[in-house]
């Protein structure tokens, strides 16, 4: 679990790279990466558990608005499955849930 979450955060810097990259030239559908990542909820996935299923790792995320990360990631379907085997280097199973609210 530790270093499922360990190399998620890798994940994370890098999708922000992406989305919150101001030196490159603009272009229309990535235009408001900022308010992006915010609204798909990207800041705040969170590691809950991972598993080995044979050789794929399956890991269960956390999300404040799960069909919101899932538009998000299915929008950025090809960065975040490319990030996703750079850091794992493997298969990865990603299911999100609904990040339990702290009072």
């Amino acid at each position: 679990m530790r270093w499922a979450a360990n190399q998620f955060t890798g994940v994370m810097k890098d999708m922000g790279s992406h989305l919150l990259n101001t030196s490159r030239p603009p272009v229309p559908h990535l235009a408001n990466g900022g308010v992006e990542w915010e609204e798909f909820g990207l800041n705040s996935l969170a590691v809950e558990a991972a598993a080995w299923r044979g050789e794929v790792l399956a890991l269960v995320l956390s999300a404040p608005d799960p069909a919101a990360t899932r538009r998000g990631l299915g929008k950025y379907r090809r960065t975040w499955e490319a990030i996703i085997r750079k850091w794992y280097a493997c298969e990865v199973q990603v299911d999100l849930q609904l990040a339990e609210r702290k009072s």
